[in-house]
């Protein structure tokens, strides 16, 4: 029971003994039920109480501390977040700008970096998808059907037609080229 006056105590064992030293101590008045304690039992009841009152609020102090750290370490991931955004639109829009006006199969290099112009990969471009046949309309699915959603083109049904020599009215293929850094 002398550890009490520590704040390095768990709560719970401070309520342990506030309930145990509640339990244990004072006379009962055989007449009219009533616990009474003496002057030495009410001090040490007193102290305990205040080694549970100082327990929770250091605790309750202790979790607000904490849950304050947790919103500024939100904030401060917020803030990098939408740092790291706009330089991610920086960056983009500085390579569209390059795109735009650096010639087509230019090429540049240093220790650096390398700018260079590559080819895509062929994809499907749709001009008409009325024209298309029902061959290479992709057939919606059960849940599409419920919502009413149409057959879609099945593009890759479409390249690999195409890729094969063989011609789809409404389709073609379309090789894009990008400006590749690196």
């Amino acid at each position: 029971m002398g550890d009490f006056g520590r704040d390095n105590v768990p709560l719970y064992k401070i309520v342990d003994e506030f309930s145990s030293a509640l339990a244990h101590l004072g006379t009962v008045d055989e007449t009219t039920g009533v616990v009474n304690y003496s002057d030495e039992e009410f001090e040490k009841i007193d102290a305990l109480e205040m080694n549970l009152e100082r327990k929770a609020l250091n605790c309750a102090a202790l979790v607000k501390r904490w849950r304050a750290q947790v919103e500024a370490i939100h904030a401060v991931i917020r803030e990098r977040e939408k740092a790291m955004r706009q330089i991610a639109r920086n960056a983009d829009r500085l390579q569209d700008y390059m795109a735009t006006y650096l010639p087509e199969g230019s090429a540049f290099e240093d220790e650096q970096s390398r700018v260079k112009w590559r080819k895509n990969p062929p994809r499907v471009l749709v001009r008409d998808p009325k024209a298309i046949p029902v061959e290479f309309m992709r057939m919606p699915s059960d849940d599409e059907l419920e919502k009413f959603i149409a057959g879609a083109p099945d593009k890759i049904a479409i390249r690999d037609e195409l890729k094969a020599g063989g011609e789809i009215p409404g389709a073609e293929l379309v090789r894009d080229k990008r400006l590749e850094i690196k």
